[in-house]
């Protein structure tokens, strides 16, 4: 392949809007839903930050991303968010359309290794030059095949990548009716959820803001008292107080976090404690947990100090999905 076949796919790519952050990536880091394909490595840097992890390869650099709170860059590439650059500038956003663009620079490379074969006489003189528009047309087709088998075990929740490949495959075939439908639903689809985020953002906040109010307060036993702020992602502010007559240690193990399905999950990360507490004093800290649940209890235990806890007033809110189901089925 040609390199200006390989400026057509890219061209695709940023054309279409394969690659758009216009689109919002659900749980991402803050910044990344407006980085755009063409953008500067140093304008993504400023918008977004310094990546967790970054892999150079001989053509192009990856950035990545942590994308939720269990993201961690350097044992699982595939928990973060990548982003492509080439010559400095952004070219692909996301696992799907990495591959997707991988794949399409392999296969380039290796078209053009034959065309430099069949230049120098390594191929036979009667292989069959196809001509340049039957070519591209095949091109296409291949394409699209391809694409097909991708999209069609996305589930229909996952509404951005359905969404930004159907977009691609309406710009290789722009009278497909099929496509066409596709895209119109999808977009349907995606605005839907952004008017529900933005509802549920809203609805979270006066619901936090309660939370805390309730929270910040101490609450214990003849031991030891606890109070906490929520800070968002299963990640709390802490401060103990211990009010008995015994030195205690405060170590972070003797925490945890109960769902609402009941189960219980230790601390993942820890911040200011693991010390000892003496009497009449206070000390603070945060602790994390590694689990998506709704909190419903947070409790403290040891054997000096006992078992204290603080309730979650109510429950959090989950993504309000009103109206999607009303769509057509995929």
């Amino acid at each position: 392949m040609k390199n200006w076949q390989i400026f057509i796919f890219v061209s695709f790519f940023i054309i279409t809007g394969c690659a758009s952050s216009k689109l919002q990536f659900a749980g991402v880091k803050s910044g990344i839903e407006k980085v755009e394909v063409g953008m500067l490595k140093s304008s993504v840097q400023i918008l977004v930050g310094e990546p967790d992890k970054i892999i150079q390869h001989k053509d192009y650099t990856v950035f990545y991303y942590e994308n939720n709170f269990t993201s961690n860059c350097e044992k699982d590439l595939n928990s973060c968010m990548p982003i492509v650059f080439v010559n400095d500038r952004v070219v692909v956003i996301g696992h799907q359309w990495m591959q997707t663009w991988e794949k399409q620079l392999v296969d380039s490379k290796n078209k053009q290794k034959d065309d430099s074969l069949k230049q120098n006489g390594k191929h036979t003189q009667s292989a069959t030059v196809q001509p340049k528009k039957e070519s591209e047309k095949e091109d296409i087709k291949a394409e699209i095949e391809r694409l097909e088998k991708i999209v069609r075990p996305i589930p229909i929740s996952n509404t951005f990548d359905n969404l930004r490949i159907y977009r691609y495959l309406l710009k290789l075939d722009p009278d497909n009716q099929k496509y066409k439908h596709k895209v119109a639903f999808y977009e349907q689809r995606f605005a839907l959820e952004k008017t529900n985020r933005l509802e549920n953002i809203k609805k979270q906040k006066k619901l936090r803001k309660m939370q805390n109010e309730q929270l910040n307060e101490f609450k214990g036993n003849k031991n030891v008292q606890m109070k906490l702020l929520i800070l968002g992602d299963l990640k709390f502010y802490v401060w103990i107080k211990n009010i008995g007559t015994a030195t205690l240690l405060i170590d972070p193990k003797d925490f945890f976090l109960v769902c609402k399905n009941n189960r219980r999950y230790p601390v993942y990360r820890s911040k200011g404690f693991n010390l000892d507490l003496k009497p009449q004093e206070i000390t603070e800290g945060e602790i994390a947990f590694a689990v998506y649940c709704a909190p419903k209890e947070l409790i403290y235990t040891s054997p000096k100090a006992g078992k204290i806890s603080q309730i979650f007033p109510c429950p959090e809110i989950s993504t309000d999905d009103a109206g999607i189901e009303d769509l057509e089925k995929k």
